[in-house]
């Protein structure tokens, strides 16, 4: 089977994120204040439409920054009880290596919590999900990354999410971004492709 070129060319560091100049300045800007201590955002939104993103740069952000990465996507179960016992455990709690020898966070033991889709969280399947979210933006002592498509809708159901948390917007990159990112895909890949070619894929 061919590898997943999806997964070999995401970004691996915040300067490949393509299009969202100011976002990555954003973000960066609140990874490091974690530097100086836990700052009044503990969480940040990244908003946006699909594919724009938005994870990869919580991703990239965490290689970037040397954290180790604590992800509750759509596929996991999105109740209260899954909530605390993954994303707020691990938000609370310091990290230990691999050896199982404790780190401090002064020592490189960040985690990044990030729970992609967070807006996908109404319904049926809520059973206590936004309360525990609320609880974990107010009180985690690890970042915390929210990814949504709608925040408006998330925001308007909590307070916490509203005003506790940074809102950075990523938008759709130019076409002539995504040839520019394409053309260096091919080339590393050994294939021939038109400028036009890579145009109508853009």
């Amino acid at each position: 089977m061919s590898e997943d070129w999806t997964e070999k060319y995401r970004p691996d560091g915040l300067s490949r994120i393509i299009g969202n100049p100011k976002a990555v300045s954003d973000l960066r800007g609140w990874a490091a204040s974690w530097n100086s201590g836990t700052p009044d955002k503990r969480a940040a939104v990244l908003m946006g439409s699909p594919g724009v993103g938005k994870t990869s740069a919580a991703i990239a952000l965490a290689n970037e920054m040397g954290w180790d990465l604590v992800e509750m996507n759509a596929s996991d179960q999105r109740t209260g009880d899954a909530i605390r016992s993954v994303a707020l455990k691990g938000a609370n709690f310091n990290t230990f290596s691999d050896s199982g020898s404790y780190l401090d966070v002064k020592e490189g033991g960040r985690k990044l919590i990030v729970l992609d889709e967070a807006d996908n969280l109404f319904g049926r399947e809520d059973r206590g999900a936004l309360p525990a979210i609320s609880e974990l933006i107010r009180s985690a002592k690890q970042p915390v990354i929210l990814i949504v498509n709608d925040f408006y809708e998330l925001s308007r159901k909590s307070d916490a999410i509203k005003s506790g948390t940074l809102q950075i917007t990523f938008m759709r990159p130019r076409s002539t971004e995504i040839v520019k990112a394409l053309g260096t895909i091919a080339k590393s890949e050994n294939i021939s492709v038109s400028e036009e070619a890579l145009s109508t894929i853009a």
